[in-house]
């Protein structure tokens, strides 16, 4: 069984957390990598603060459709060639293995690298 936390990730229900448990939650705002979080509909739900800094946008601009991502962001291939759909490879299902694209931020162009899965 799981319930909601305040930012909408399930977290395990349990009576006796051990001492220095973090929720799932707290790993998620945590995390070193950024992590976008969609619906099967193609829209981010939750994005951490990791995210926000790779893009250079605040959290709340990250909630959008994924489709509004490559013309927001001018997302590409390497080469320049245009984006690969990453997200809708694992909003189809398929686990996508970790590839690399440029991105335009407000503090110019960068490489990331990007890879999904549906869960």
């Amino acid at each position: 069984m799981a319930r909601r936390s305040s930012r909408g990730l399930s977290e395990p229900a349990s009576p006796a957390m051990p001492a220095g448990f973090r929720s799932y939650a707290q790993v998620f705002a945590e995390m070193l990598d950024g992590v976008l979080v969609a619906t099967r509909e193609g829209r981010v739900v939750a994005a951490n603060a990791a995210a926000a800094r790779i893009f250079e946008v605040p959290v709340e601009e990250l909630l959008v459709p994924l489709a509004e991502y490559p013309t927001r962001f001018a997302l590409r291939a390497l080469d320049g060639q245009p984006e690969v759909p990453v997200a809708q490879q694992a909003l189809a299902g398929d686990i996508v293995p970790p590839v690399e694209r440029r991105i335009r931020t407000a503090g110019g162009e960068k490489i990331i690298r990007t890879s999904a899965a549906p869960l």
